[in-house]
C-alpha cells in the first residue's frame, strides 16, 4: 500500500515509543477558544483573533508549555467544559478560558485561569477598554498568567509580550479574516479558494501597513505553500513568496516568526534544507512553544535521511499540539510506515482514532496497516462491503480504499464503481499510490483489466495528454515529470519513459531528499519493470526495501504496478524477505 503523495530499510531492532496521552508539567496551560458575546456574529474572528494572541503571547515564554491552537480549537466556547478531562487530554494544568464582547468602539474582555486539576478558580479579570487598546488587554492576560503560574520573563520576552502586531485595526481585522479562513500553517494547501481569498485579505493588511510582521509572514506561507503543493510551481508564485519574506525581513528581521517565514520559504520554495533548519532554530529562540518549529525540523530531517531525529522532533511537535491530526498522520503514515515499523504507526493511527473525529478514517488506516504489513485484504473486504450494504455504492470517503482494493484484486467491475464515487467532474484528478493521477489513467488500467487494448490506449493518451500539458507548464515539476514516464510506460513508449523517469530522479534525487526521492525511484523501478529492464528493477527495489520508502511486502505482493516482474525468481526472493514472521507456535 502505498501511503502519501511525497516521499521513504530494514525496520530498525528498536521501536521509539509513542506516548498515548501528553503528560502534563507544572507550568502548563492551554487557551481554549473565548466565548462571543457580540450581536454581530461576523465578530466571530475577532474573539478568535484575541485568544490567539493571548495564546501566540504565552508561547514565547520558555518557562511555560502552551498548548497550539489547532488542538484546543474543538472545545468551542458555549459549549459544556468538563476541564478536569480536557486539562490531562492536552497534557496541562492549568486552562485559560473567556469570553469578548465588541460594541462599537469599546471591548469588553473577561479571562480566568482555572486548575485543571481541581477545577478551581485561580485568577480572573475583567477589562473594559476602548478597541484600540485590545492589544493592551492581551498583554495584560498574558502578564498576569505569567505571574499566576510563576514562570519568570527574561528581559527579551518581557519586551515581546508588549510589542504590538500592528497599530492599524483594520489591517489586524483583515489578517485574522484571513488566518481563520484558511486554517494552520499545516493545511493551507487545502482549498485553492480558501487559499486565494486568504491572500487577498492579507494584500490589504499589508497595503495598510507595511510594517504588519505576522501578515507579511502569513502571506509567504500561503504563497510558498501553493508553490510546494505543486498548485501552482510557477516562477511568479515563488516570486510572491520572495517579495513577501523580504518585506518581512525589512521590517523585523530578527522576529521569530520573519525567521520561521524564511525557514519555510528555504524548505518549500528551494528545498534548502540546511538553510531551513539554521533558520527554524533562531526562530525557537523567541518562539519555545511554536509546535510548527518542531515539526518541519522533524520534516527535515526526514528528508535528509535522519529518520531517528525526525521521529523524535514530530513527536516532540504532538507533545505542543496532542491533537494534530496533521501531525498525527506525518509521524504514523509518512514516517513509520515507510520505515515499516507497523507497530509504533498503530500506536499513533489509535492515537488518532481516540479523537473521535473523521470517522471512519482512522478505522480504515489501521485496516490499512494489516495490508502493508501483512498483505491481509480480508478486514477490508468485510468493511467495505458493510459500507456498501448501507449506501449501495462506495461513498467517496472510503473510495480510495475502494479503488485500491479492486486494483490488488484485479478486478475490473470494482474498480470502475469506486472510480465514479471518486469523480467530481471529469478532470478531477484520483489519488492513489502516492500520486494524483489523472481519471483517464485509471480508465486506461481497467480496459487493460478486461483485455481491451483500444480503450486502454484512449484511457492512457488522455491522461498523457493532461500531464503533458503540466510538464509543458511546469517543467522542473518532478511528480508531474515521474507521472508522464509512468503514463508513457503504459503506452509502450519504453525509451520516453525510461528517459522521464530517470530525469525526474535528478531534478530530485533520493542523496537529496529521501523522501521525494525514494517515490521517485520507485516510480523509476515500475517504468524499468514494464520497458523489461528486470535486473535494473529488481534491483532498485532491492535497495529501496533496505531503507524507509513506501515499498513494503503488501505493496510487492498486491500492486499491480509490479505483475511484469512476478515471474523473476529474484523478485519473489525480495517479496519473501519482506513477509512478516510467521507467530512461534
Amino acid at each position: 500500500m502505498r501511503w502519501a503523495r511525497r516521499g521513504p530499510g530494514p525496520a530498525p531492532a528498536a521501536s521509539s515509543p509513542v506516548a498515548v496521552a501528553p503528560v502534563a508539567q507544572e507550568k502548563s496551560v492551554a487557551v481554549l477558544p473565548f466565548e462571543n458575546l457580540s450581536k454581530e456574529e461576523e465578530n466571530a474572528f475577532f474573539t478568535n483573533g484575541i485568544q490567539d494572541e493571548i495564546l501566540t503571547n504565552l508561547s514565547r515564554i520558555a518557562e511555560l508549555k502552551v498548548i497550539s491552537r489547532s488542538s484546543v480549537t474543538q472545545y468551542k466556547a458555549g459549549a459544556p467544559r468538563n476541564l478536569r478531562e480536557i486539562a490531562p487530554a492536552l497534557g496541562v494544568a492549568y486552562i485559560l478560558e473567556g469570553s469578548v464582547q465588541r460594541i462599537g468602539g469599546k471591548v469588553r474582555v473577561t479571562a480566568q485561569l482555572i486548575d485543571g486539576r481541581t477545577d478551581g478558580h485561580v485568577w480572573a479579570e475583567r477589562y473594559d477598554r476602548d478597541l484600540v487598546d485590545v492589544f493592551g488587554i492581551q498583554t495584560d492576560i498574558a502578564e498576569q498568567i505569567a505571574a499566576q503560574l510563576k514562570a519568570r520573563l527574561s528581559p527579551a520576552e518581557k519586551a515581546a509580550l508588549t510589542e504590538r502586531p500592528t497599530r492599524d485595526l483594520a489591517a489586524y481585522e483583515l489578517y485574522l479574516r484571513a488566518q481563520n479562513s484558511a486554517g494552520s500553517i499545516l493545511t493551507l494547501g487545502r482549498s485553492r479558494e480558501e487559499n486565494a481569498q486568504s491572500i487577498a485579505w492579507l494584500n490589504e493588511a499589508v497595503a495598510r501597513d507595511p510594517n504588519f510582521v505576522a501578515a507579511w509572514c502569513a502571506l509567504a506561507a500561503r504563497h510558498d505553500m501553493a508553490y510546494f503543493s505543486d498548485d501552482d510551481r510557477t516562477p511568479a508564485r515563488l516570486g510572491l513568496a520572495q517579495a513577501a519574506v523580504d518585506a518581512a525581513v525589512r521590517a523585523k528581521p530578527e522576529a521569530g516568526e520573519t525567521q520561521l517565514a524564511l525557514a519555510l520559504h528555504d524548505y518549500w520554495g528551494f528545498r534548502d534544507y540546511s538553510s531551513a533548519r539554521r533558520r527554524l532554530d533562531l526562530a525557537r529562540r523567541s518562539l519555545p512553544n511554536n509546535a510548527q518549529i518542531s515539526f518541519f525540523t522533524g520534516l527535515i530531517d526526514r528528508r535528509e535521511g535522519r529518520w531517528e531525529e525526525s521521529n523524535r522532533n514530530l513527536e516532540r511537535a504532538l507533545e505542543l499540539d496532542p491533537r494534530s491530526q496533521e501531525m498525527m498522520m506525518e509521524l504514523g503514515v509518512n514516517s513509520y510506515v515507510r520505515q515499516r515499523r507497523f507497530n509504533d504507526a498503530r500506536r499513533v493511527v489509535e492515537r488518532l482514532e481516540a479523537l473521535g473525529v473523521n470517522a471512519p478514517a482512522p478505522q480504515v488506516m489501521l485496516i490499512s496497516l494489516e495490508i502493508a504489513r501483512a498483505a491481509d485484504m480480508s478486514a477490508m473486504r468485510q468493511f467495505l462491503d458493510a459500507q456498501f450494504a448501507l449506501a449501495g455504492s462506495p461513498a467517496y470517503a472510503v473510495s480510495y480504499e475502494a479503488l485500491e482494493l479492486a486494483m490488488y484484486q484485479r478486478d475490473p467491475n470494482a474498480a470502475e464503481r469506486a472510480l465514479r464515487s471518486r469523480q467530481e467532474g471529469a478532470t478531477k484528478p484520483v489519488y492513489l499510490w502516492g500520486t494524483l493521477y489523472p481519471y483517464e489513467y485509471f480508465a486506461g488500467v481497467i480496459a487493460r483489466f478486461r483485455n481491451d487494448d483500444v480503450a486502454a490506449q484512449a484511457g492512457f493518451e488522455a491522461a498523457r495528454t493532461e500531464t503533458a500539458a503540466l510538464v509543458a507548464q511546469q517543467p522542473d515539476n518532478s511528480s508531474a515529470v515521474s507521472l508522464l514516464a509512468v503514463i508513457d510506460s503504459q503506452l509502450g513508449r519504453h525509451d520516453d519513459a525510461l528517459r522521464g523517469a530517470r530525469r525526474a530522479c535528478e531534478i530530485v534525487p533520493l542523496a537529496r531528499d529521501a523522501l521525494v526521492g525514494a517515490d521517485l525511484e520507485t516510480a523509476l523501478a515500475e517504468v524499468e519493470g514494464r520497458a523489461g529492464h528486470m535486473d535494473h528493477a529488481v534491483e532498485r527495489l532491492k535497495r529501496l526495501s533496505e531503507i524507509p520508502s513506501e515499498i513494503n511486502y503488501g505493496d510487492l505482493k498486491l500492486n499491480p504496478a509490479w505483475d511484469p516482474l512476478r515471474q523473476d525468481p529474484r523478485f519473489q526472493t525480495l517479496v519473501d524477505r519482506l513477509a512478516p514472521e510467521k507467530p512461534k507456535r
